[in-house]
């Protein structure tokens, strides 16, 4: 992203490593003349606003960075080839059909490694920019021309309320491109823990979140927070399928497994906004039924277990 601003940006260096500072020094709306011209000239009009090298730059990035998964769903039905009834199936997956993640472990990997970098300096350089250049400065020479002042305090609120509708833009394209980083960094967990398989074919994604998982684009899911929600419903999956209260057969509760433990983790650290909206009481009622089925009767036990479960989700 950086390198796409360069033109319009400054240059900070203190002895280290080499800092390119964003600069919000060349937005503007394009001149009524400039306008006109184009008009004239039969020539597309210019954008209402010129938002910036820098503000191009990362929005130029983010296209094209996510351009391979923006408009492919989550999840992916491979048909079995010995079958060609499957094809004629009106239920959301045939039996003899295989659910995989649409986007591989190098591809998710390599996203989030351009994105990751990208999304910490726009949030930090830009935004951070913006809202100190949007701040009213006093004049540092105030002119001696009573035309000229009045001209003076007349453009200064119309370039603060550039900067301002600037900032706005930039705070929502960055909370759109931080819930895609979260979704890569589900599916990453996914990939890394090798449970997509078993996730993809649990009860908590049965029937419309699953649908959902295989027809909704990253861009339609990460387009708004309310969106979200099958992303939700799958980590809500992977916690439920991760063994996060798993009896020993026969015997005592063994309330967490090391893999549970670290799956959380993973997903604290790569998704954390997702993972904190997780159904939980679904969690919990799965892990109750569960310690039913093994034969853990005893209720303070069973307390024990879930308690477990519980702190790990909310202490990881």
């Amino acid at each position: 992203a950086a390198g796409a601003g360069v033109g319009g940006g400054s240059l900070c260096s203190s002895g280290g490593p080499t800092i390119w500072s964003w600069t919000c020094d060349d937005i503007e709306i394009p001149g009524s003349d400039e306008q006109k011209r184009c008009l004239e000239s039969g020539q597309t009009l210019p954008p209402e606003i010129r938002m910036g090298r820098w503000m191009d730059g990362f929005l130029r990035f983010l296209a094209t960075v996510l351009r391979p998964v923006w408009s492919a769903p989550l999840v992916k039905q491979l048909q079995a080839r010995s079958s060609a009834l499957c094809f004629a199936s009106i239920e959301p997956y045939a039996e003899n059909s295989t659910l995989v993640l649409t986007s591989s472990e190098e591809t998710v990997q390599n996203l989030l490694a351009r994105l990751q970098p990208a999304i910490r300096f726009a949030r930090e350089q830009g935004l951070n920019h913006s809202l100190k250049s949007a701040q009213p400065s006093a004049p540092s020479q105030v002119p001696t021309s009573a035309a000229a002042r009045a001209r003076m305090f007349s453009e200064k609120p119309a370039a603060s309320h550039l900067l301002v509708r600037v900032q706005r833009m930039l705070m929502a394209v960055l909370d759109m491109a931080e819930r895609a980083q979260q979704v890569l960094g589900l599916l990453s967990a996914l990939h890394s823990q090798k449970s997509a398989y078993r996730v993809l074919r649990s009860a908590a994604l049965a029937g419309e979140p699953l649908q959902a998982l295989l027809t909704m684009s990253l861009g339609t899911i990460v387009a708004s927070p309310e969106s979200m929600a099958p992303v939700i419903r799958l980590c809500t999956a992977a916690v439920v399928e991760s063994g996060i209260v798993t009896p020993l057969l026969g015997g005592a509760p063994k309330p967490v497994m090391a893999g549970a433990k670290d799956l959380v983790q993973e997903l604290q650290t790569l998704c954390p906004g997702i993972l904190e909206q997780i159904d939980l009481d679904y969690v919990l009622a799965w892990g109750s039924a569960r310690l039913n089925e093994c034969g853990a009767e005893d209720e303070l036990e069973k307390g024990g277990a879930l308690k477990e479960c519980v702190n790990v989700l909310t202490k990881a």
